[in-house]
């Protein structure tokens, strides 16, 4: 083997190392990344309306709602219109019954704003569950607005179990009070 030759082979199997790592080194401007948050939540855009970071409510215990509980669902809704508009109900194949609550009293509407937002003190109340509620699972929920109309949307369980399986959270030994 010449001398040429081996120098010939060197080079390219340089090039052909410099081209692959070449890739790993894209960083963020790379075009296959994307930054995601903390969107893992029911989210729609209705024309002004937006429904956001709707979710099942974690349990307080473990990571199952049963189907003698009741599932509570919560988020925030947005207007960006000049036009206030409400909820006026919601449909689940995942309960028996549905009911819109302010501090948790049934209401018959969860009003949105004109160009604000809804109170923090509204849910909906999920009862005669179909089947057990695990976190990480997604519902079906249906919701009706007096203005914006009809959307369904995918809704995520949340994961809330602190690990403290029935002991109270002063004698939680992770200090998470």
């Amino acid at each position: 083997m010449s001398r040429r030759s081996s120098i010939a082979r060197s080079a390219a199997a340089l090039s052909v190392s410099a081209a692959l790592l070449s890739a790993c080194g894209t960083g963020l401007e790379a075009q296959t990344y994307k930054e995601t948050g903390r969107s893992d939540s029911g989210r729609v855009d209705l024309g002004g309306l937006g429904i956001r970071n709707l979710h099942v409510t974690p349990p307080l215990s473990g990571s199952t709602i049963g189907t003698d509980e009741n599932a509570v669902v919560s988020g925030v809704f947005t207007n960006t219109s000049g036009t206030p508009d409400s909820l006026t109900s919601v449909t689940s194949p995942a309960a028996a019954t549905v009911t819109l609550a302010e501090k948790g009293d049934p209401v018959a509407a969860i009003p949105v704003p004109a160009d604000g937002l809804s109170s923090t003190t509204w849910s909906i109340v999920l009862s005669g569950l179909t089947a057990e509620l695990h976190a990480g699972q997604y519902i079906s929920l249906t919701l009706d607005f007096a203005n914006a109309g009809r959307t369904t949307v995918q809704v995520p369980v949340r994961a809330g179990d602190q690990g403290l399986d029935g002991r109270e959270v002063e004698q939680d030994p992770y200090g998470e009070k």
